[in-house]
C-alpha cells in the first residue's frame, strides 16, 4: 500500500518536472530566437561600423550618418575615422567659406540643407560645438524655414532633430511646428515632400521630431496619427515598408521611434508585432550579412522583374542607428539623437580656424526631454544582466525538476 501511494506520488512529481523541463525549453528557444542582449547587439554595431569605414574610406562630407551610428553605439575603435572626418570637413568648409548644401542650376540656387542637418547631428555626436566649429556656426543655416522648406518635408523633420539634439537656441522651432502640422496627411502621416505619397519612413522620423513637442497644442494628436499610420506598415516578416514593400531601411527607422516613444522592439509585443518575431530580429535575420557586416535592401527591377538584394551603406548606416538605438534603449540612456548627454564633451577641435564664427541668436528652446528618457529605465531586462539572469533562473528550475525526479527515482528504489 504504502509502495502504491509512494509510486503516485512520485508520479505526480514526475510529471510537473516533466511539465517544468518543458517550459523551461520553450522559454530558452524564445530567448535566444526574439531577445537581443546589449553584447550581440554591440557586435553586431561594431561589424557594420567596420563595413561602413570602408565605404566610406575617404571620410569625406557625406559620411555624417555613419559617424553619428558609430558614435551613438559607442562602436570602439573609430577614432581615427572620426578625426580623419573631422579634417575633410575643416579643409571643406573653409574652401566653400562656411556655405554646405547650395548650387547654382540653371542660373537658380537649390538648397539641400540636410547637408548642415546632418553636419550638426554628427559633431554634436561627437561632443563638438557646431556653433563654433573650426570658426563656422553650422547651426544658423537651419533657422531658415524658406530654405530648409525648399527641400521637402523630410528636411524639415531633421532641422528640427539637428536643432534639439543638443538643444541648440533658434526661434524657428514653432515655424518648423506650424509647417508640419500644416503638411499632415488627411489620414495621417507625412509625405517625403508635398506631392508625393504616404512615405512610412518620413512618418516615423516626423514622431521622433515632434514627440518633444507633445504639450504644443495640436501636436499629440498629430503624433497619434502618425502613430497609427507606423502600427498598420508591418508585414507577416515581421519587417515593415510602405507602398514599395518590406524594407529593411523602413525597419530600422521604425525600431529608432519605436524606442524614442518608449516601446521595446526587441521582444515580443501583440499591438506591435502580432504573434510574429520582433522587428530586430526579422532585420537580424532577413538583412544581415555577416562576412561583410553590412546590412541588405530588396527591391524589384523593373526592367527584368527579378527581385533584387543588394548590401549597401545607405541600408546599413540605418539600421547602424536603429542598432544604436536599441543599444541605449536596453541601457537606459537618451534615444540616438537626444545627445544633450555628449553634447559639447568629447572630441578636441581641429586647430585650423581661419574664419570669424557667426553670432547665433539667443532664445529660451523647447525642452528635448523624449519619451525615451523617462521610458527606458523599464528596460533593464533587455541588458546583459537581465538576460543572463533569466537564463540563470531557467537552469535554476531545470535543475530542481532534475533533482525531483532523482529523489522520486531513488525512493522508488529504496522501496522496492
Amino acid at each position: 500500500m504504502k509502495t502504491s501511494r509512494l509510486f503516485s506520488f512520485c508520479g505526480k512529481i514526475a510529471a510537473v518536472a516533466a511539465a517544468v523541463i518543458v517550459m523551461v525549453a520553450a522559454m530558452s528557444v524564445m530567448a535566444f530566437a526574439q531577445t537581443h542582449t546589449v553584447s550581440s547587439l554591440s557586435d553586431t554595431a561594431a561589424k557594420t561600423a567596420g563595413y561602413l569605414m570602408e565605404q566610406y574610406a575617404d571620410a569625406a562630407l557625406g559620411s555624417e550618418w555613419a559617424i553619428i551610428g558609430m558614435a551613438r553605439a559607442g562602436v570602439p575603435g573609430c577614432e581615427d575615422f572620426f578625426a580623419k572626418y573631422l579634417d575633410n570637413l575643416t579643409a571643406t568648409l573653409d574652401e566653400t567659406n562656411g556655405v554646405l548644401g547650395e548650387e547654382v542650376v540653371d542660373g537658380e540656387t537649390v538648397y539641400t540643407y540636410t547637408d548642415y542637418a546632418r553636419v550638426v547631428m554628427a559633431l554634436t555626436a561627437l561632443g563638438l560645438d557646431p556653433t563654433n566649429f573650426s570658426g563656422y556656426n553650422l547651426v544658423t543655416p537651419l533657422t531658415s524655414l524658406e530654405k530648409i522648406a525648399a527641400q521637402g518635408t523630410n528636411a524639415v523633420i531633421f532641422a528640427l532633430i539637428a536643432l534639439d539634439c543638443g538643444d541648440y537656441d533658434a526661434e524657428v522651432r514653432t515655424e518648423y511646428l506650424d509647417y508640419l502640422k500644416d503638411n499632415e496627411l488627411e489620414d495621417g502621416g507625412f509625405e517625403f515632400s508635398p506631392g508625393w505619397d504616404l512615405d512610412v519612413d518620413t512618418t516615423a522620423m516626423a514622431v521622433t521630431a515632434l514627440l518633444p513637442y507633445a504639450d504644443v497644442d495640436g501636436v499629440q494628436e498629430v503624433i497619434d496619427r502618425a502613430v497609427a499610420v507606423m502600427n498598420t506598415s508591418r508585414f507577416d516578416t515581421g519587417l515593415f515598408g510602405g507602398m514599395w514593400g518590406e524594407s529593411a531601411d523602413t525597419t530600422g527607422q521604425i525600431i529608432m521611434t519605436l524606442c524614442d516613444l518608449g516601446i521595446n522592439p526587441m521582444t515580443e509585443n501583440a499591438e506591435w508585432f502580432g504573434d510574429g518575431i520582433n522587428p530586430v530580429t526579422a532585420l537580424m535575420e532577413s538583412s544581415f550579412d555577416a562576412e561583410s557586416g553590412g546590412f541588405s535592401m530588396s527591391y524589384l527591377d523593373w526592367t527584368t522583374g527579378e527581385l533584387v538584394v543588394s548590401i549597401n551603406a545607405m541600408t546599413s548606416n540605418q539600421v547602424l542607428r536603429a542598432l544604436a538605438a536599441c543599444i541605449r534603449f536596453s541601457e537606459g540612456k537618451t534615444g540616438v539623437y537626444d545627445m544633450t548627454d555628449v553634447a559639447g564633451s568629447n572630441v578636441t577641435t581641429p586647430t585650423t580656424t581661419t574664419a570669424t564664427a557667426t553670432t547665433s541668436t539667443t532664445i529660451a528652446t523647447a525642452s528635448t526631454t523624449t519619451a525615451a528618457t523617462t521610458a527606458t529605465t523599464t528596460t533593464a531586462a533587455n541588458a546583459d544582466t537581465g538576460v543572463d539572469g533569466g537564463m540563470g533562473m531557467m537552469l535554476m528550475l531545470c535543475g530542481t525538476a532534475l533533482v525531483c525526479l532523482v529523489v522520486c527515482v531513488r525512493g522508488v528504489k529504496s522501496r522496492t
